[in-house]
Order: C-alpha cells, then structure tokens, then sequence
C-alpha cells in the first residue's frame, strides 16, 4: 500500500486501532454514520472507517445471530 511504503511505522498504528468508537457499544459502532470511502485502500481515515464499520457489524452480526 502506498502509506504503508512512505510511512509504514505511523500507518501500521493507524490501522491497528478505532479510537472514535471507544464508549461506544458494538450497536453504535456497527451502524454509526461516517463518511464513507470504500476502497481497497486504507491510505485515508475514511477508508479505515469504512473497514472498520465492517468489522463491528460482522460481529455484531455474529453475537446476534448464533445458533
């Protein structure tokens, strides 16, 4: 990824966390908005944003859904 090869120490933190949604429960930070840009990239905070949502929604999926 190209932040990665420029800045690969601060954009391997940036990836690694979710800070805005601390406090939050699983619910909200499924289905808050954000601004959305889905991409494949994680370059910009609005790409993580996007993956992340995803992230908290498969699992609220999961925690709601078992069999």
């Amino acid at each position: 990824m190209c932040a990665a090869q420029s800045v690969g120490r601060s954009f391997l933190a940036d990836v690694g966390g979710c800070d805005e949604v601390i406090g939050l429960t699983l619910e909200e930070a499924a289905f808050r908005n954000c601004e959305e840009e889905p991409s494949g990239c994680f370059c910009t905070p609005g790409n993580r944003r996007h993956k992340w949502r995803n992230v908290f929604q498969a699992l609220h999926y999961a925690v709601n859904h078992h069999a």
